[in-house]
């Protein structure tokens, strides 16, 4: 048996050397002549931690871009009843389009349920639903295009309430508070 083990690791090792020495005959032979190909090089990116500020219960978030240009966002840590963090909810203005105020992505965690979505509402205002995009290991997320008359809504609102259904209770809404507190100001810095 263990003459039988040293054969199998010869020959394992026999293999290996052959395959290292083609791997060296073929770099060689395709180095011949040629220099450095640039092409799969990689340019190191500039690493900047981003500010962070607060405004009411809003968080604004920026990052110097590559060209030098600061890119800003606002966000705010959805907390449950027992102010558990449960969902963030994040705001960028667009500037180049018509008929869109702002763009907004909401993260949830996994357990969800996908075909309810998520309802959103400012004050006493009729709620919008919004469908999930994507979930992935760490949640689910939708991504939300808000209308000048929506940010209007939430510039002018005291409270937003953003309702969830979770798969295994989906006839039990579940209301998150989303505080506007700071909104007005928050957006406009943006």
């Amino acid at each position: 048996m263990i003459r039988t083990l040293r054969i199998i690791a010869a020959g394992l090792v026999m293999s290996l050397g052959i395959a290292v020495a083609a791997q060296e005959s073929q770099n060689s032979a395709g180095q011949e002549g040629t220099t450095a190909d640039a092409t799969d090089l990689q340019v190191g990116e500039i690493v900047v931690q981003p500010t962070r500020t607060d405004v009411g219960d809003w968080t604004i978030v920026c990052v110097r871009n590559d060209e030098g240009n600061e890119e800003c966002r606002m966000q705010q840590l959805v907390l449950n009843d027992s102010n558990t963090p449960i969902a963030t909810f994040e705001i960028w203005k667009i500037d180049n389009s018509t008929d869109l105020a702002a763009g907004s992505v909401i993260a949830l965690p996994l357990g969800v349920m996908l075909e309810e979505g998520i309802l959103m509402q400012v004050d006493q205002a009729l709620p919008r639903r919004y469908r999930y995009v994507m979930c992935d290991g760490d949640g689910c997320y939708s991504r939300l295009g808000l209308s000048k008359g929506e940010i209007g809504r939430m510039k002018a609102g005291n409270s937003m309430t953003m309702t969830i259904f979770a798969f295994q209770s989906p006839d039990q809404p579940i209301d998150l508070e989303i505080s506007l507190a700071g909104f007005t100001k928050a957006f406009e810095s943006l």
